[in-house]
């Protein structure tokens, strides 16, 4: 596969079941477990069941396809006892039916009692465990738009149904030399303070919610306080342009009109 030993020694034929059980850990574990690096030779408990394992290697960290992190990971020599199942697997060029076929006929050959449950590509499986999580991800952001929509009808209306009720002041004021568009400014402005405070809450709300779904769910990430700022600006920037849009009739406003109904 690649991965290199970085430390200590591989596997020998001397590893059998009745000799001391040995592992080799990957990077990211013996950075977790041994953060001053001295991690050959030392004592692992509780890897498959066995009591005591010997680390006798140390090998680089794999990382997968679609995952940013690495994940710590224990190997143990196939010759100190089988599980019930295991996987093979094999790095080839390329993706062709021919490598499946040729390696169904290379454990044929070996064993031919052998049942082989299934031989696929390894990006098949990371994209078959990968359907779920991108499922829920897309609930959630299919909820998200609709909350997004819903805070754009709400402040277009809000602001609308305000102006609305104004109409007979901002004529009068109109009428007595006030400027339209300073007066259409003013109506957007007014509604910034209540914007502001939503959206300090919700960012609040929201960074609360990533920490629970932090704990919970394994990749999820958190510590970027700058996509929080982006996305409370871009909800601003949209939600004063809904006000903008929804107070446009003060623009339209006739000041004649709205006297002679007074």
């Amino acid at each position: 596969m690649g991965i290199r030993l970085l430390a200590g020694r591989e596997f020998t034929d001397w590893d059998t079941a009745s000799s001391e059980r040995v592992v080799i850990i990957n990077e990211a574990l013996a950075k977790k477990l041994y953060p001053d690096g001295q991690s050959i030779g030392t004592r692992l408990t509780g890897v498959y069941g066995t009591i005591n394992c010997k680390v006798v290697g140390v090998a680089g960290s794999a990382r997968l396809m679609g995952i940013d992190d690495v994940q710590p990971e224990v190997y143990f020599p196939y010759t100190q006892g089988l599980p019930d199942s295991f996987s093979f697997i094999a790095r080839a060029p390329g993706k062709s039916p021919d490598f499946i076929a040729a390696a169904r006929k290379a454990i044929r050959d070996a064993d031919g009692f052998q049942p082989i449950a299934e031989a696929n590509y390894v990006e098949n499986y990371i994209d078959r465990s990968m359907t779920r999580p991108r499922s829920l991800a897309a609930l959630v952001s299919g909820f998200a738009f609709l909350g997004y929509l819903l805070v754009l009808v709400g402040v277009y209306g809000a602001i609308s149904h305000a102006v609305n009720g104004r109409i007979r002041e901002y004529g009068i004021r109109l009428a007595m030399g006030a400027e339209p568009l300073k007066l259409w400014r003013k109506a957007i402005l007014s509604s910034l303070p209540p914007l502001l405070a939503g959206i300090a809450a919700g960012a609040f709300l929201a960074w609360y919610a990533g920490r629970l779904l932090q704990s919970e769910a394994q990749g999820v990430n958190t510590g970027d306080p700058a996509a929080l700022i982006l996305f409370s600006l871009a909800l601003l920037i949209t939600a004063l342009a809904s006000g903008a849009f929804a107070s446009r009739r003060i623009l339209r406003v006739d000041p004649i009109t709205v006297l002679r109904h007074e």
